[in-house]
């Protein structure tokens, strides 16, 4: 499942707009935006929801999100550490 096209673009502008994340805001419009979006999705039948861009780490709404939400640049760290310390 993947937002449709008028919600991609409230996605893109969050991480690219004006007063996007990657513009150095992670609070007001670009946060909620991507709360209205995954708010869609689970409505639409979401189970959880993957933040498929790096920058969407940089915003906290897990505790605001009632399915689990997995970060990839989490994940990511996790398996790293993991590993390291295998090495050790």
């Amino acid at each position: 499942m993947t937002p449709d096209e008028e919600l991609q673009e409230k996605v893109m502008n969050s991480i690219y707009g004006e007063e996007g994340i990657k513009a150095g805001y992670i609070e007001g419009s670009a946060r909620n935006d991507i709360l209205e979006v995954i708010e869609v999705l689970i409505k639409e039948g979401a189970e959880g929801i993957i933040l498929g861009c790096t920058e969407l780490s940089l915003i906290s709404i897990k505790e605001e999100v009632p399915v689990p939400l997995i970060d990839p640049s989490q994940v990511l760290a996790e398996v790293v550490v993991k590993k390291a310390r295998l090495q050790i």
